[in-house]
């Protein structure tokens, strides 16, 4: 799946992403990569400039070099990979945000999960923090406030 973000300098390279498939029956297939280790889970919603979670692998890499920290990259329904169900977008993205993050409780042994977004991601981490109780923390970067394409 990675092969798709194309070729990444060194650092980010060597920084270990996995890439996975999260998988729910009602929202579909959630294409992702986790780093890292720790008990904080960042759940990384991207914008809307097409390269999904591509976008974050940078800043991923910065992420998970500090101590106990992970991440979680997905891509949001309609971009990228992602093959969602649905047909209300601002509710399937909080859904599939709603898949991550129970992937991170569940799978990643997360005792925190902060949820965080760039422009149309960062409205999600906003509308997923507001909606959901396992969600301990969401930052939301440059996310307008009312967002016709989610």
């Amino acid at each position: 799946m990675l092969f798709r973000s194309g070729p990444q300098p060194a650092d980010v390279a060597g920084t270990g992403f996995e890439p996975t498939v999260l998988k729910d029956p009602d929202v579909g297939r959630v294409p992702a990569v986790t780093a890292g280790s720790g008990s904080t889970v960042a759940v990384l919603l991207h914008q809307t400039d097409g390269n999904g979670l591509c976008g974050w692998l940078a800043y991923a890499a910065d992420l998970v070099a500090q101590p106990g920290v992970q991440v979680l990259a997905i891509d949001l329904c309609g971009y990228g990979e992602a093959k969602c169900r649905g047909d209300r977008r601002g509710t399937r993205q909080v859904d599939a945000v709603d898949v991550a993050v129970r992937e991170a409780h569940t799978r990643l042994g997360a005792t925190r999960v902060v949820v965080v977004g760039a422009s149309m991601g960062g409205s999600v981490a906003l509308m997923t923090a507001a909606t959901n109780p396992d969600v301990d923390a969401a930052v939301d970067l440059s996310g307008p406030v009312d967002w016709k394409g989610i």
